[in-house]
C-alpha cells in the first residue's frame, strides 16, 4: 500500500498495548474509551437479533454448561477467535492465530459457559466476579466502583460470542438467563457488561439499565463498490433504527457520524476500500453522488 499524499499514523502493535496495561493502566483505559468512541469493534457487535420475516427454525435440543474442562474451555476460546478475527477481520491482543483462540489471564477466574445444540458449541460468554480476583482494567473502564455492591458482589460479563448461523435462534437467550441466574446463586446485585443499541430492548427485558456516560456515535459505515449501493443504504439502515430505538429506551445519544461523506484514503486499505457517500475519482478528483447520498439527504431532509 503506498499513500498518494503525505500522511501521518500512530501505530501500536499488540505487546505496546501489554506494555501500556501494565505500566500505565489509567491510560491504558483512557485509550479504550476513546477507541470505544470512535471504533466499530465491540465484540457483542456480532450478536444479532434480526425483524420479522426469518423462517422459523424447528426446535433444537439445546444446554448451556459451564466450562470444567480444558477441552471446553477451548471450544469457548475458539467461537472467540472465529467470530471476532475471522468472521468481523477485528485484531485482539490476546488472539492467537496459529491454536486460533482468544484467551486471556481472566478465563483463569472467570466462569466460562458454553452453548451447545446437539452437542456442537454455538455459543459462549464469560463471567468474573470482582470477589474472585482482580479485573484488570475492565473495573475502570465500565465504572464498576460506582456501585454500592462493587467489589463483593458485582460482576462483568464479557466475551459475549454467537456464531452467525445460530444468532436467531433460542440458545443466544439461554445462554444470557443461565448467567443471569448463576449470578444469583452467588448473591451478585449489579453486573456489568457492554451493549450495541440493537441489544438494548434484549437486555432491558432481563433487568439491565444503562449506566454509560452520554454517547456520541462518531464513526459509522462500510466499504462498498459502485455507485447504485443499495448494500450500504441497508448498512445504514439497520443502524440508524437501532439508535432510533435507543434512543427511544432512555440511552442518552448526543449526536451520529456518518462515515463517510467522500471516498477516502483508508490506514489500512489505502485506496481501495470505498466508503464514502460520495464517489471519487482519484485521478480527476471528480465527485459523483452515490445512491445512498441521495438516501440519506432525504432522510435527514424527512426529520426537519
Amino acid at each position: 500500500m503506498t499513500a498518494k499524499t503525505a500522511s501521518r499514523a500512530l501505530y501500536i502493535d499488540d505487546p505496546t498495548w501489554r506494555e501500556i496495561e501494565r505500566r500505565e493502566p489509567s491510560l491504558a483505559v483512557e485509550l479504550y474509551r476513546k477507541l470505544a468512541e470512535v471504533a466499530d469493534g465491540r465484540q457483542s457487535y456480532n450478536l444479532r437479533f434480526l425483524a420479522s420475516g426469518e423462517a422459523v427454525q424447528p426446535p433444537l435440543e439445546s444446554k448451556v454448561v459451564l466450562c470444567r474442562t480444558p477441552e471446553q474451555l477451548l471450544e469457548a476460546q475458539r467461537i472467540r477467535y472465529e467470530v471476532y478475527c475471522e468472521e468481523l477481520g477485528r485484531t485482539s491482543p490476546f488472539a492467537d492465530a496459529q491454536k486460533r483462540v482468544i484467551a486471556d489471564d481472566l478465563d483463569e477466574t472467570g466462569h466460562v459457559l458454553l452453548a451447545l445444540e446437539e452437542e456442537a458449541p454455538i455459543a459462549t460468554l464469560r463471567m468474573n466476579m470482582a470477589r474472585h480476583g482482580p479485573l484488570g482494567l475492565l473495573g475502570e473502564l465500565y465504572g464498576m466502583a460506582q456501585s454500592s455492591h462493587h467489589p463483593q458482589d458485582t460482576a462483568i460479563v464479557t466475551k459475549f460470542i454467537v456464531r452467525k448461523d445460530h444468532r436467531v435462534r433460542q440458545s443466544s437467550f439461554q445462554l444470557m438467563t443461565t448467567a443471569l441466574e448463576m449470578a444469583q446463586r452467588y448473591d451478585i446485585r449489579e453486573c456489568f457488561m457492554d451493549c450495541v443499541p440493537e441489544l438494548l430492548p434484549f437486555f432491558d427485558s432481563l433487568g439491565f439499565t444503562q449506566s454509560a456516560p452520554p454517547f456520541l456515535h462518531r464513526e459509522n459505515g462500510c466499504s462498498y463498490p459502485g455507485l447504485d449501493d443499495q448494500e450500504r443504504i441497508a448498512y445504514l439502515d439497520g443502524h440508524l433504527r437501532a439508535l432510533h430505538e435507543a434512543v427511544e429506551a432512555g440511552v442518552d445519544v448526543r449526536g451520529y457520524f456518518v462515515w463517510s461523506l467522500l471516498d477516502n484514503f483508508e490506514w489500512a486499505e489505502g485506496y481501495e476500500r470505498r466508503f464514502g457517500l460520495v464517489h471519487v475519482d482519484f485521478e480527476t478528483q471528480l465527485r459523483t453522488p452515490k445512491s445512498s447520498y441521495g438516501w440519506f439527504r432525504d432522510v435527514l431532509r424527512a426529520q426537519r
